[in-house]
């Protein structure tokens, strides 16, 4: 909502709340999501350094997802 108010700043606090949320109830898909939003926010913001951290947090999540995934 806020990033398409142009209000970046918001939206990343809000988000990194939800982030800070999804991670103490242990919820790798809504922290996976958070992170990717994050990298999209820090983007529009141009703000790329930031994004670019948050993308690899993002990917480094998404491979230890999938390779539970495959183990169960």
């Amino acid at each position: 909502v806020y990033s398409g108010m142009e209000r970046h700043d918001d939206a990343i606090r809000v988000t990194t709340e939800a982030l800070d949320i999804a991670r103490k109830i242990k919820q790798p898909d809504l922290e996976q999501n958070c992170l990717s939003s994050l990298a999209e926010q820090h983007y529009q913001k141009g703000d790329y350094k930031q994004a670019y951290i948050w993308q690899q947090n993002f990917v480094t999540l998404h491979d230890s997802i999938i390779n539970v995934e495959r183990v169960d």
